[in-house]
């Protein structure tokens, strides 16, 4: 007998338009060096909007520093947060701390295990 392997799903293709990209840091000095090395990334090698934006969104650990930027490509979010880092303020760049800046993360993991 022959067996086949089963031909993999095929990927959906992302609806086109702006995304939201969401990063977080233990600190505001953390939360620079990920904005700064996620640049670095975009600029080398830039992967595909849709993907960078989940990604950050689902397997991001989720800390009390934290920063949202909305791009409509690779390009306009690696300017965005270029002029982010360099001034320090872009008026499409939003940044904030959770209240008290509690460990988020132990928090989220702990909802997410009591949902499965």
């Amino acid at each position: 007998a022959v067996v086949e392997e089963w031909p993999p799903a095929p990927r959906p293709v992302p609806a086109p338009g702006p995304r939201l990209v969401v990063l977080s840091g233990k600190t505001a000095d953390a939360l620079t060096g990920r904005v700064r090395r996620l640049v670095e990334r975009l600029r080398a090698d830039p992967p595909e909007l849709a993907d960078v934006a989940y990604t950050l969104a689902v397997g991001r650990d989720h800390f009390g520093h934290r920063l949202a930027v909305v791009a409509g490509s690779v390009r306009e979010l690696r300017d965005r947060l270029s002029r982010w880092l360099a001034d320090g303020a872009d008026s499409s760049v939003w940044t904030g701390e959770v209240p008290g800046n509690r460990d988020v993360s132990a928090a989220t993991t702990a909802v997410e295990r009591a949902a499965n």
